[in-house]
């Protein structure tokens, strides 16, 4: 057993900030997943994130409270996802102690070991146990989410946290960056206490890699991608200007990382937005906001063209960085060992007729070969029942402003929840959704349920919307008008209530 104080020093430092902010447990779980390369200590060879007792913390506070039981019951009122969850739940955990047994020896799989990735007989191996008590938490986290919001409605908490997460996560970059760029070496360094490869001081065609908190620019980009989701949804809704700073700066440090696995997120989701604004634009429901980011896309474009035509050398750079991040990357050693790995998960599950080997049992290099040959075809169609629960689109709020503004977090849920799920599609080797994913699923399903609640009786809310006293100020800093003078298109932020 091996802790590590400064990591529990960081912990302590995060509750504190969080306290400043109004929610102590919530605002420091989110900060702490830009902590990626920090872990508490290991114990038996298995190693502990920071995120991991303050994910603990979350549950713990929502599941003490003397009320739990019965807002849980309304959780599982509000519509049948909340029984998928549960159901996938069982399924996840079952098979990950019945198949490894029931299937041992009878396909090969890609394991995790202290001499790397290696091809071994199928049999149950420690990561059936780590990777099942990470799906647990983050169900588990959607239920203590969901429970607290079905009860008071604070979707506030929501929002600190994902901001405290873009803001932490961009702070990380910054410095991670500036002290490269000054030749000061990773700055972060003293606070890196998880047991992997580090790989922080890495250049690709004179290009630094960012990693931030991370360990590696591939899960920072991961990270960025869900926190740039999350922030620009949330200014498309809202217009609320530090949202499109911060995404402004993810953007920007996106596009700096130098991650294959970032780039072709990006291009992903930019796509994906693409076709959002062209059928608002169809529909006749462009927003001042859409409008504006059609503006700056092609105005980029404009002055890339610019740059091309009067001096194509400029870009040279680039284009080389673009080459090896991406098109020298798809034929290199390692892009042919990873495709072996998800040839070979294929085949397990081909082999186990579409049952899977269990999760944790295999390692793949994308989240769908990696569900498909862990969870097999049961697992893999609920959570595909889950995905398209979350996809669906949101009831149209009301006037009124609280609405207003839970449509917009949700807004933002939605997104980052669809996002989080694509790097990991790309390169990730586990069947695990992820604890985000958990987390925005329960915060659309309580919204959604409210909003239509709203919308079927005016003036009755599920609980009553907290209004925002006249001259008070949000979380945020932000001075906010009293809800009767406030226009539809700026919403009120009640207090955050704190957890």
């Amino acid at each position: 057993m091996h802790l590590e104080p400064i990591a529990f020093l960081l912990g302590a430092l995060l509750l504190a900030a969080g306290s400043a902010l109004g929610a102590p447990v919530t605002a420091a779980f989110f900060a702490s997943l830009a902590l990626g390369s920090v872990s508490l200590g290991t114990v038996g060879g298995a190693t502990f994130q920071l995120f991991v007792p303050l994910a603990g913390l979350l549950v713990a506070t929502a599941a003490f409270r003397p009320t739990f039981w019965r807002d849980l019951e309304r959780v599982f009122r509000l519509n049948w996802m909340p029984v998928v969850v549960v159901v996938l739940l069982l399924y996840t955990l079952a098979s990950a102690f019945i198949l490894p047994r029931l299937f041992a020896g009878d396909t090969t799989v890609f394991v995790s070991s202290l001499d790397g990735v290696v091809e071994t007989a199928l049999r149950p191996v420690p990561g059936n146990i780590n990777q099942s008590a990470y799906f647990t938490m983050g169900v588990l986290a959607f239920f203590a989410v969901a429970s607290r919001l079905s009860r008071e409605g604070s979707f506030e908490l929501l929002r600190t946290g994902f901001f405290a997460f873009a803001g932490f996560n961009a702070f990380l970059g910054i410095v991670d960056l500036a002290g490269k760029a000054s030749g000061a070496g990773d700055l972060l360094a003293p606070i890196r206490t998880a047991q992997y490869s580090m790989l922080v001081e890495v250049q690709v065609e004179g290009f630094w890699r960012i990693v931030g908190g991370y360990p590696e620019a591939s899960t920072f980009a991961a990270g960025t991608t869900i926190a740039l989701a999350f922030t620009f949804s949330y200014w498309r809704a809202t217009s609320w200007r530090p949202a499109l700073l911060l995404s402004c700066t993810l953007l920007a440090l996106l596009i700096l990382a130098t991650s294959s696995t970032g780039y072709a997120s990006l291009a992903i989701v930019s796509m994906l937005l693409a076709f959002s604004l062209a059928w608002r634009m169809l529909r006749a429901r462009l927003s001042t906001r859409d409008l504006a980011t059609m503006l700056a896309s092609a105005v980029g474009l404009a002055i890339l063209l610019g740059i091309v035509i009067t001096n194509e050398s400029l870009l040279v750079p680039a284009k080389r960085l673009i080459e090896e991040t991406l098109i020298n990357k798809s034929t290199s050693a390692s892009a042919d060992e990873r495709f072996y790995w998800n040839l070979k998960s294929w085949m397990a599950f081909v082999d186990t007729y579409g049952l899977g080997i269990g999760i944790g049992s295999s390692r793949a290099s994308s989240s769908i070969i990696a569900v498909l040959s862990q969870l097999g075809a049961v697992g893999a169609s609920l959570i595909v029942l889950l995905v398209i629960d979350l996809a669906r689109p949101l009831p149209r709020p009301g006037p009124d402003p609280t609405d207003r503004e839970i449509a917009a977090i949700c807004n933002g849920l939605r997104t980052a929840g669809l996002v989080s799920l694509v790097p990991p599609a790309i390169a990730g080797g586990t069947a695990d959704p992820g604890i985000v994913f958990f987390i925005a699923l329960a915060g659309v399903a309580v919204g959604r349920d409210r909003l239509a609640r709203r919308g079927e009786f005016p003036g009755a809310s599920m609980p009553a919307p907290r209004p925002m006293p006249a001259g008070g100020v949000s979380w945020s800093g932000v001075r906010a008008e009293a809800t009767a003078a406030n226009p539809p298109g700026r919403p009120v932020r009640p207090p955050v209530p704190r957890l």
